[in-house]
């Protein structure tokens, strides 16, 4: 049996899809053919190729594209369409759509294998795995026959214990009451992984994708120690600046961490305290980012525009801590109220067909100063990083320049990424 992936282009900075090469190792273990197609490629390729299984991984707000191409390809050939991803999970009624035959909904590995024999049920919850070490290492040659980079990129843990009223995961949580959430792998799996990886495809930089990856001190203790005497390549991680501490930054340091991101959100205290329920004050920020000036370690602050009950001032002062942190990537993206969060609430008549694609490109909201705020988000990177220029925003937000900005954050954005990842794309 013959099993294709269709996933959207794979970017420059992060062409490894893990959710699919994780699916990959498992299906090879049953001796299914795999392979990758990326949307804008020859659709004559899938044609040839004959697979018995196509499965999409869906994203809100570009499931619309993946829905048509699926209906599309079904008029030509026949097979078994799969949709998985962040979509269905949360939205099954995307079941009802004819051509799909099925929908996986939450973590896939346990149940992928079920599909084969073509189930009556078209919509399937997956089942949690308990022991992480257990799941095979993703099948990397799935994704780097397409593209690849010097980054190799690894997840240690899954579920995010924190309930961001903007993101999915308390929801995603709500599917397996009563099941441990957030699970870990062992250390040593871990590093396995990246040693085989590393010997097997080479690699300059390691990058972890968990959402929180400094959650469980003992863990994170006992994986630096190793990783700086068996791997020691500089890496990038996620981390949370509440529960950053001396002691953690030096030991992160110690092991080669190179950059480090997380999310600030809001620089106005009520908005990020109220309304984001992220509970940290402006100095913890501030002294957090002091604490990784003085060890050397890069960082990228994420922010979002646009938010619930704000106007532009709100997003200036966003603008003006992060001039005051200086980060080394001051990014910014347009809230999109995702149906189903909690800040959807807010806005009750923007359904899931209204989202937009990319939250790089606008705002589906009718609010203040609409124009002026899109384009602050393209200029806020620049002048968090060159901040003489922040007398000249108002006039630069007035200019009718939007071409020439995008142009400015798509240059600024490669810029950055290359300061992140030690210049190694």
């Amino acid at each position: 049996m013959r099993f294709l992936f269709v996933v959207e282009p794979l970017s420059e900075e992060c062409p490894e899809w893990l959710g699919v090469m994780y699916l990959s190792s498992v299906l090879k273990k049953y001796n299914l053919e795999t392979k990758l197609f990326v949307t804008g490629e020859n659709v004559e390729e899938i044609i040839a190729w004959k697979p018995d299984f196509i499965g999409y991984s869906a994203s809100t707000g570009r499931h619309r594209n993946l829905q048509k191409f699926n209906s599309e390809l079904k008029k030509r050939i026949n097979f078994v369409s799969v949709f998985g991803g962040p979509h269905p999970t949360y939205f099954p009624e995307i079941a009802s759509d004819k051509d799909i035959d099925y929908i996986v909904r939450g973590e896939a590995e346990e149940v992928i294998a079920t599909l084969l024999s073509q189930p009556k049920e078209k919509i399937i919850l997956g089942k949690l795995p308990w022991d992480l070490d257990k799941i095979p290492f993703p099948d990397r040659d799935l994704i780097y026959s397409h593209k690849s980079n010097p980054i190799r990129r690894f997840i240690a843990t899954r579920g995010c214990p924190f309930d961001c009223p903007y993101c999915y995961n308390s929801a995603a949580r709500k599917l397996y009451p009563g099941e441990k959430w957030v699970r870990f792998r062992s250390p040593e799996n871990v590093l396995e992984e990246i040693d085989y990886v590393l010997k097997q495809y080479n690699g300059k930089f390691v990058f972890f994708q968990d959402d929180c990856f400094g959650m469980n001190k003992p863990w994170l203790e006992k994986f630096l120690s190793i990783y700086k005497q068996k791997i020691n390549l500089p890496f990038h991680c996620k981390i949370r600046l509440d529960s950053l501490e001396e002691n953690m930054v030096k030991d992160l340091k110690e092991a080669n961490c190179y950059s480090v991101r997380w999310a600030l959100e809001c620089g106005n205290d009520d908005v990020r305290v109220k309304i984001l329920k992220r509970k940290m004050t402006k100095q913890q920020i501030i002294s957090g980012t002091q604490l990784l000036h003085k060890y050397g370690i890069k960082f990228m602050l994420l922010n979002m525009l646009c938010l619930p009950e704000t106007g532009i001032e709100t997003d200036l002062e966003t603008l003006e801590l992060n001039i005051q942190c200086h980060p080394t990537f001051g990014w910014s993206s347009i809230f999109q109220p995702y149906p189903g969060t909690e800040l959807s609430s807010y806005f009750p008549n923007i359904t899931v067909d209204k989202i937009i694609p990319s939250y790089f490109a606008d705002s589906p909201l009718d609010i203040s100063d609409k124009k002026l705020r899109v384009r602050l988000q393209r200029l806020f990177g620049v002048i968090t990083r060159y901040p003489s220029l922040r007398y000249l925003l108002p006039l630069l937000l007035r200019l009718p320049l939007d071409s020439f900005y995008y142009k400015l954050w798509d240059w600024h954005y490669d810029l950055s990424n290359k300061k992140l990842y030690a210049g190694v794309i």
